[in-house]
C-alpha cells in the first residue's frame, strides 16, 4: 500500500491530466456486529461515484449461512427442532453519484421488496479546518470535523491530492478524504489504494449500473417520508386488534435532518 500511495505522489502532475482519480477504499461498520467491506472511489473534475461493494459481502454470507444452516441441521437431528437465519437479498452494489454542480448526491435504495427508488439528496457538510496533521502511508493529511445530519465526524484530507472528495456521502474539503469515521467509530473509512485511470462509469446513469428497476424517483426528504410511512404501517388488523412495528429510533450515520431541524426550530 504504502508503494501505491508513494507512487502516486510522485506521478500526480504527471498524470492527472491524462486519468480520472481511483480510491480504494476498506469500510468498517462497528454496530451490533463488525462487518468489513470494500468500495472504490471514480472521480474527475466534476463529479465522483462511489461504489460499495454489497455483493461480495453478500455472497459470503450466503455461504455462511449454508455452512451453519448444515451444521444446525446435524445437531438437530432426530427432533423436531428447526434453525433458520434470514438473510436479506442484495442485487445490485451501492453507488453514489456527487455532482460538483448544485452539491447533490444520487443513489438507489428499495422502499420495499421490488421497489427501488432513484434519490437525489442535496449534501452539504459545513467542515471545521485544523492545522492538526499527520502522515498516512507517507502522505501529509490534515484534520477535518463536522457535524452531518446528527452525526460528529472526524476526517484526515490531503492537500496534495486536490480533489474535494471522500467516501459515501462526505465530500467538500481542499484535498481527498483518507481516511474518516464518526466520533463513536461505527463507520469507519480508510483509503488503501489510490490511482489514476479512467472509468466509463462516471458517465452512466445510475439506472444502468444496477439490474433493479427504478419504480421511484424522489427527493431525500420525500423518500425518508415514504421510508416512515411504510415503518408506521400497521403489521395487521381486526376488528379487535390493531398491531404496529415497534417505532426504533434511526441508527446509522443520518440520525436528523436538516427539514427536520428547521421544524423544531
Amino acid at each position: 500500500m504504502y508503494r501505491v500511495l508513494f507512487f502516486m505522489l510522485v506521478c500526480f502532475n504527471v498524470r492527472a491530466q491524462e486519468n480520472d482519480l481511483y480510491v480504494v477504499y476498506n469500510q468498517i461498520f462497528d454496530y451490533s456486529k463488525p462487518i468489513e467491506r470494500t468500495a472504490f472511489l471514480y472521480a474527475n473534475d466534476s463529479g465522483s461515484l462511489y461504489e460499495d461493494d454489497m455483493l461480495t459481502q453478500y455472497k459470503q454470507s450466503v455461504i455462511e449461512n449454508e455452512k451453519w444452516q448444515k451444521e444446525q441441521e446435524k445437531i438437530n437431528e432426530g427432533s423436531n427442532s428447526k434453525s433458520f437465519r434470514y438473510i436479506g437479498e442484495v442485487k445490485n452494489n451501492t453507488f453514489y453519484k456527487f455532482s460538483r454542480d448544485g452539491n447533490t448526491v444520487q443513489f438507489i435504495q428499495p422502499v420495499i421488496k421490488d421497489r427501488y427508488a432513484l434519490i437525489t439528496d442535496k449534501v452539504q457538510q459545513n467542515w471545521k479546518l485544523t492545522q492538526e496533521k499527520k502522515i498516512i502511508s507517507g502522505i501529509e493529511c490534515f484534520k477535518a470535523t463536522t457535524r452531518f445530519r446528527g452525526v460528529e465526524w472526524e476526517a484526515w484530507y490531503a492537500p496534495s491530492v486536490p480533489y474535494p472528495y471522500g467516501p459515501w456521502k462526505l465530500h467538500g474539503l481542499p484535498g481527498l478524504i483518507i481516511e474518516a469515521h464518526d466520533v463513536n467509530k461505527r463507520n469507519n473509512y480508510t483509503a488503501v489504494k489510490i490511482e489514476f485511470q479512467k472509468s466509463d462509469n462516471l458517465n452512466k446513469d445510475l439506472s444502468s449500473l444496477v439490474t433493479s428497476t427504478i419504480t421511484d424517483k424522489v427527493t431525500m426528504q420525500q423518500f425518508v417520508a415514504m421510508r416512515d410511512e411504510i415503518v408506521d404501517q400497521p403489521l395487521f388488523t381486526d376488528r379487535e386488534t390493531t398491531v404496529r412495528r415497534e417505532v426504533k429510533k434511526r441508527h446509522g450515520a443520518e440520525l436528523v435532518y436538516e427539514w427536520e431541524q428547521e421544524k423544531d426550530k
